[in-house]
């Protein structure tokens, strides 16, 4: 059976992108939203402004964190903050991150740390964060922005889909550990899309080593020019992975994916991990780990 009482649900990076419009999407239908971004009241206090207001339009009301998930005080004090709130978190949506796009070889080591920091031990952050709370209330569900980057890899992607691999490798892991508990954790993985982290990619430090490898020196480039003519075609529009958020948090807990690709352009990677459940399953069997078997799906 789904819920469909208003429910309590985090979001990180609501600022802009999936964040700010799956907080507009989830205030419209009545849940509970706690929308974080870094400094509502300094960088982002336009974003946060336009947040309210909507909310009021809505008659509903959204609370605003201060969350910085590069910053483990910060996580801390606004998830206890949102729990002093709300009184509970049904719902986290692990959504900040960026992009670092280009030849590995000319990234900076304090790169591949930034890199990592946001995509994968921010995201790792905020669940260990609520996961108390979540294991004391007996329920819960972890909805963690991946990408099919997390599952497929391309010359100069190698930075951002090492963060988004092993974004899907904790958060299958949480699955199996967090469901003795009643808490659940799945993996979105959108193509590309029509937001703002396509103008924010991130080129490597090293302009002379990523020119050794020709074309690929200008991977930024070469992805904004190719995603501007997919958008332009049509594809890309941001409101199927929002539809895909809302279709994970109502669905039925025995019956929802461990990974969800939404996109035209990652219909390959939901059926490459349609293809994969056969073997996670063997691979339980073979540790004995039975018990587990009906979350493979």
């Amino acid at each position: 059976m789904t819920d469909s009482s208003p429910q309590n649900i985090l979001i990180t990076g609501a600022s802009s992108g999936f964040g700010k419009l799956t907080a507009r999407a989830l205030l419209s239908r009545g849940d509970h939203v706690l929308a974080s971004m870094r400094q509502p009241e300094g960088r982002n206090r336009e974003a946060a402004d336009e947040l309210r207001s909507f909310a009021a339009e809505q008659g509903r009301e959204v609370h605003i964190l201060d969350i910085d998930v590069t910053d483990q005080a910060s996580i801390e004090a606004g998830v206890a903050q949102a729990l002093e709130l709300a009184g509970s978190i049904d719902v986290l949506i692990n959504n900040a991150g960026q992009g670092f796009f280009g030849p590995f070889e000319a990234f900076s080591d304090q790169q591949l740390r930034n890199q990592f920091e946001v995509n994968f031990f921010g995201a790792a952050a905020m669940a260990r964060a609520v996961l108390p709370a979540m294991r004391a209330a007996g329920k819960g569900l972890m909805i963690h922005l991946s990408s099919g980057l997390g599952r497929a890899t391309f010359p100069g992607t190698g930075v951002y889909s090492a963060t988004k691999y092993a974004l899907e490798a904790i958060s299958e892991a949480i699955r199996y550990e967090a469901s003795l508990f009643g808490v659940d954790s799945v993996l979105l993985e959108p193509g590309a899309f029509e937001t703002e982290i396509v103008g924010k990619m991130v080129a490597p430090d090293n302009a002379e080593a990523a020119a050794a490898y020709g074309p690929l020196a200008d991977t930024v480039g070469l992805w904004q020019q190719s995603l501007a003519e997919y958008f332009a075609s049509g594809g890309g529009k941001p409101e199927e992975v929002v539809d895909a958020i809302t279709t994970l948090i109502d669905a039925d807990a025995n019956e929802r994916p461990i990974r969800l690709a939404v996109g035209g352009d990652v219909a390959f990677v939901q059926e490459g991990n349609k293809a994969s459940l056969p073997y996670t399953r063997q691979g339980l069997e073979a540790f004995g780990m039975n018990d587990f078997l009906p979350l493979v799906r």
